[in-house]
């Protein structure tokens, strides 16, 4: 599944970028953008912030549908957030109890939804798509990221298996349209990479395509939303790799990808990437979402002589989640200060999933890399932890901030 987007971000610059559809893309630190349909894209780096000109009205118009629905709700994801990680022995006691919870506020983000695409004029068609998408698939996606909580605990309790497989029934129940693909896509890999702890994105040779195939066939029901997206991505990863699909095994993968729902979204030149990866020890200390290692040190770099607050967080840590909002206040009231997240979570997709979830990707952000001990983030044991950019280029640590704390900081530069 993908879209092609051309990026003309200077007059004499056209690059093309390939996304899943729905996928919320940084332009800059203080703008971002989904992209639903191919489209041509001119960023103005002259204003503050950055003006977006886009070739394709139904970007435009979708954007900003999904950031007047995002006000709407955000502060109903906030209170859930608060709810769950206190709630972790029901969720494991009771397969219902997420997504009946979830289910309360259903009737007051229908009528949100439907009141802004009478709004923004969408037909019926649109409507009911966007309504699929968000009341089921997004609403699968956040029970997900809510359930992922307890994954270690009932992997000890050896009861993981069975809950994932209720996930995939689901998955499998869900509308395709380009407003939910990016849901689907992400669970699939999620949920396949708890399952098989083998990424796609890995895989080398024709002997690791063909064992991984059979882990599918396996793990997902013949003829599935899940099994054919990863089929189809499985052959678009071997034509990638130039690897010719022959041999008893191989051969089945190749019929099958045939026959994929997806065939006609997955296509060589629209792969993205796929599954969750490993951190490795020869990358870099940290991770973007789009799993690109970066250097603390060359990210933090950029802000030379620059007000910048570092946020060390994770979607898991409550007294974290809670002090987010505090943290983008700072930039309401000291509009020059730049701000960085970078997440202690051990899993990739779990925190996009909370990112995407709670409309926090038009922010810096960045994860630790686990297996690379950098000095500094060796030195952070708890929790949330809060760092700020001195003149030196120093980090100087603080367990907490405070409004006089950062007034004091900001009015140095």
């Amino acid at each position: 599944m993908g879209v092609t987007v051309n990026l003309i971000d200077t007059p004499n610059a056209n690059l093309k970028y390939r996304f899943i559809p729905g996928e919320l893309i940084s332009i800059s630190d203080d703008s971002s953008f989904r992209f639903f349909y191919p489209d041509s894209v001119f960023a103005d780096y002259t204003v503050v912030p950055p003006k977006i000109y886009t070739t394709n009205p139904e970007n435009s118009k979708y954007n900003q549908f999904y950031n007047d629905l995002s006000l709407e709700l955000y502060p109903i994801y906030q209170d859930q957030l608060t709810y769950f990680l206190g709630k972790k022995d029901s969720i494991i006691a009771n397969d219902n109890f997420i997504y009946n919870y979830l289910s309360k506020n259903d009737n007051f983000i229908m009528q949100k939804i439907n009141d802004l695409c009478t709004k923004y004029q969408f037909s019926e068609e649109i409507t009911s798509q966007l309504l699929s998408s968000i009341l089921e698939t997004g609403k699968l996606a956040l029970s997900y990221s809510y359930f992922s909580i307890c994954i270690p605990k009932l992997d000890s309790m050896g009861i993981l298996r069975s809950k994932l497989d209720q996930y995939i029934n689901k998955l499998n129940q869900q509308r395709i349209s380009v407003f939910s693909q990016l849901d689907i896509t992400i669970l699939i890999r999620s949920i396949a990479y708890q399952l098989t702890q083998k990424s796609m994105y890995r895989i080398m040779d024709k002997e690791e395509i063909s064992e991984y195939f059979s882990l599918i066939q396996k793990l997902f029901t013949k003829g599935s939303i899940s099994y054919d997206y990863l089929i189809s991505s499985l052959e678009v990863k071997a034509k990638k790799m130039k690897i010719k699909l022959k041999g008893t095994n191989l051969n089945a993968l190749r019929k099958d990808a045939k026959k994929s729902v997806f065939k006609k979204y997955v296509q060589p030149k629209y792969i993205t990437y796929a599954g969750e990866l490993n951190d490795l020890p020869h990358d870099k200390n940290l991770y973007d979402t789009h799993y690109h290692s970066a250097d603390l040190s060359a990210v933090v770099s950029q802000f030379k002589n620059k007000p910048l607050l570092i946020d060390f967080w994770a979607s898991w840590c409550l007294p974290c989640i809670k002090g987010i909002p505090g943290t983008i206040n700072y930039k309401i009231h000291y509009p020059n200060l730049n701000i960085l997240f970078i997440s202690l979570d051990k899993h990739q997709d779990t925190w996009k999933l909370y990112l995407y979830g709670h409309d926090l990707m038009n922010y810096m952000q960045y994860r630790r890399n686990y297996n690379n001990q950098d000095s500094l983030l060796k030195q952070i044991s708890e929790i949330p932890k809060y760092g700020l950019l001195d003149k030196n280029g120093q980090i100087e640590m603080f367990d907490e901030i405070s409004d006089s704390l950062i007034k004091k900081y900001y009015e140095r530069f």
